[in-house]
């Protein structure tokens, strides 16, 4: 297994961003930063319609180390209130192609 490290699209407003393809990775975990007043929800999709709950109503505006075992196709973040401020969201997962 190999670990990989990206940043997630964040909207900096009511809206959701634009998915990663996580199909391959396993153990993943998220990193909360930035100086904000938001909420937002990692969420989880096997087919990109539907669309359930991986980490819930994230609203520190600061680091937040979260981890979570899920086996989907792709996430996102989605913001559900937004005033201020700039959220961001960096992922890490390990590639099970990787060695």
């Amino acid at each position: 297994m190999r670990p990989e490290f990206s940043a997630f699209d964040v909207p900096v407003s009511v809206a959701s961003g634009a998915p990663k393809i996580v199909d391959r990775h396993a153990d993943h975990s998220f990193q909360v930063t930035g100086t904000f007043v938001a909420t937002l929800h990692i969420e989880g999709s096997n087919d990109g319609v539907v669309w359930v709950p991986i980490f819930s109503g994230i609203t520190a505006p600061s680091t937040t180390m979260l981890y979570k075992e899920a086996t989907v196709k792709m996430m996102r973040v989605r913001v559900s209130a937004f005033t201020s401020g700039i959220p961001a969201v960096h992922w890490g997962g390990f590639d099970m192609r990787g060695s």
